[in-house]
């Protein structure tokens, strides 16, 4: 191990070899910043405090690295499970990384615009690489994707302009918005023929369903061969507008590239004013092609104006009806937001990390709020969703921690996993009669979540007790802390009390089953009685509910209990007796006497 560590009182941080780790009392600790170092770095495996107290590093915290000029190599040990968003951003000296075998993910701009970084080891475990991952990575030229990676995120290799050639195995199911933008120099693209739903012809990288072409290569050396490919496609636009459409011809003017159409209007799909963006950005309504003609502006491409700091006020003109995935995403400083009516499709991620974001109008006609459309957008007080929505995808308003209420529009069917999760001040919901999906996770670490009404309209849910339950099977979807479960509830859902601010919980006997992480997070949760009608208890049920006890009616561990319920086997009890509420004391004669007398109660 190297040399030993000294540890700043009262604030739990080792420093260590140049860098600063935050240790953790689970005995695992992260590297949370530079504190002072040279060209090498090789990241503690553990660390150890003045005490002896030794703590595995576990992760590389957000932005931890972020614009050391310094560093040129870094090594990352067997260990490292996460490396968070930012890490080492704007590391222009960085050169070569060693990633961890234990990794599952590369997050966020893990290297964004790491202009100089040559070479990097993806190790096969890796099966998500994030947004912006590896964006402006200029000298990446050689790299070998996992063959079991399952995602690429949106602009994930933008402006890497080195890149000569990837390989898509059989395994990655999606490809984010622009992930190959800029990427100059390749000159070949390859798909795994088992792949479901992209293909390759070694010119071109081709969504199956859609036959659309996400990426073509600019810097393509023909064969004979090649020319028959060209040839076979020659009558095909490989330039298209979001939605398919066939593009006339392009336009560059005023900053931005447009796609014009044939029906008069637009798509900017370029925006070439990133140095000199203004803080108030109005979209033109139109564009003039210089030869009279006019086209109406209708769609924004994704990835516009991404991680634009200057931007604060954006105005949108009525007729645009697309806007792209990741199109506003992390403008750190971007308060207010105008869209038009006429807006029917807003993209992924579209406002992600918008963390000042505190006005923006919904009144339009849009049918879904994809995946972490509003993720962290941490100042969001209140929402109103369009009148015409159907779905809420997966962590759409994640981490809105402000967000305290939220109007779910009459035409809602569904509300996706983890949609609201972590949303701090959030107390209550009202389900409206249309929906008929609710994820169990949906409102994941919601802390301050108490007051849940469903319609009684709704013919698939009910509420009572502050708990949201399907009537068909009396399965118990979404709890909150001020939950009392009724009569006639069958399951516990997975995550159906994920991180709610619980002390106690009254389970009813007729429940036979609690599912996966049903009450993991739960900090406050002390005890707990488990009747014995519960047959089956899934993976993790009370995982992180520190202290808690569980005490069973019955007499010894079922079959279907769970090994890994989250609790070790000395906080288990069975043998149990359901306690009772105990009798309040009556009071004594001469109070009763006196109250009668003076007439308080």
């Amino acid at each position: 191990m190297a040399k030993r560590s000294k540890i700043e009182e009262k604030i739990n941080i080792v420093y260590l070899d140049g860098l600063i780790y935050e240790v953790n009392v689970d005995g695992t600790a992260r590297v949370s910043k530079v504190d002072d170092i040279d060209k090498f770095v090789r990241i503690a495996d553990e660390v150890e405090d003045e005490e002896g107290r030794v703590y595995k590093v576990t992760e590389i915290g957000d932005e931890a690295f972020s614009a050391c000029d310094t560093l040129e190599t870094v090594e990352i040990p067997d260990g490292i499970i996460k490396i968070g968003e930012w890490a080492f951003s704007a590391c222009d000296n960085l050169k070569t990384v060693k990633l961890p075998n234990t990794l599952k993910e590369l997050n966020k701009a893990t290297f964004y615009d790491c202009k100089n970084l040559q070479m990097i080891v993806i190790p096969d475990c890796v099966t998500r690489i994030g947004d912006s991952a590896f964006y402006g990575c200029n000298a990446l030229s050689d790299l070998i994707l996992p063959e079991g990676l399952s995602e690429i995120g949106s602009s994930a290799f933008d402006y890497c302009n080195s890149l000569k050639s990837i390989y898509i195995s059989q395994f990655v199911t999606d490809i984010g918005d622009r992930a190959f933008d800029h990427c100059e120099s390749l000159e070949d693209i390859q798909v795994d023929p088992a792949n479901a739903y992209y293909s390759g012809d070694g010119i071109r990288l081709i969504e199956k369903i859609t036959n659309n072409v996400l990426y073509k290569c600019k810097n393509k050396k023909k064969t004979n061969s090649d020319i028959e490919v060209e040839d076979k496609f020659k009558e095909e636009s490989l330039k298209t507008f979001m939605d398919g459409k066939d593009v006339k011809d392009m336009l560059i003017k005023d900053g931005f590239n447009y796609f014009l159409g044939y029906d008069y209007t637009a798509a900017i799909v370029e925006n070439y004013n990133r140095d000199s963006m203004p803080k108030r950005l109005n979209i033109p309504v139109e564009v003039d092609d210089g030869d009279g003609a006019t086209y109406k502006i209708k769609e924004l491409y994704g990835s516009l104006f991404f991680y634009q700091k200057k931007l604060e006020e954006v105005y949108i003109p009525e007729g645009v009806e697309v806007i792209g995935d990741n199109t506003f995403a992390e403008c750190k400083n971007l308060k207010t937001v105008n869209l038009p009516t006429t807006l029917k499709l807003l993209g992924a991620r579209v406002f992600s990390s918008c963390v000042n974001l505190t006005q923006i109008n919904m009144n339009n006609m849009i049918k879904k709020i994809e995946k972490d459309a509003f993720f962290e957008c941490s100042n969001l007080d209140s929402f109103v969703l369009p009148e015409y929505l159907e779905e809420i995808e997966e962590r759409a308003f994640g981490l809105c921690k402000k967000l305290t209420t939220v109007t779910l529009s009459p035409s809602l069917k569904k509300i996706g996993r983890r949609a609201f999760c972590h949303c701090d001040n959030l107390k209550g919901i009202y389900i409206p009669p249309s929906v008929e999906e609710i994820s169990g996770d949906a409102f994941d670490g919601c802390n301050s979540f108490e007051s849940i009404e469903v319609s009684v309209e709704n013919p698939k849910f009910y509420s009572d007790g502050n708990c949201v339950i399907e009537k068909s099977t009396g399965i118990l979807t979404v709890g909150s802390k001020a939950s009392v479960i009724p009569e006639g509830v069958r399951e516990i859902a997975e995550n159906a009390f994920y991180g709610r601010s619980l002390r106690s919980i009254d389970l009813p006997s007729g429940i036979v089953r609690i599912g996966d992480r049903a009450f993991e997070n739960c900090f406050g949760l002390m005890e707990i009685f488990i009747p014995e009608t519960v047959t089956e208890i899934g993976d993790g049920a009370f995982e992180k509910c520190m202290g808690a006890y569980l005490r069973c009616e019955a007499r010894e561990r079922p079959e279907g209990w769970s090994k890994y319920m989250g609790v070790t086997a000395d906080r288990i009890q069975f043998g149990c007796v359901r306690q009772k509420p105990k009798p309040q004391k009556s009071e004594g004669l001469i109070k009763r006497i006196i109250k009668f007398f003076t007439g308080k109660n």
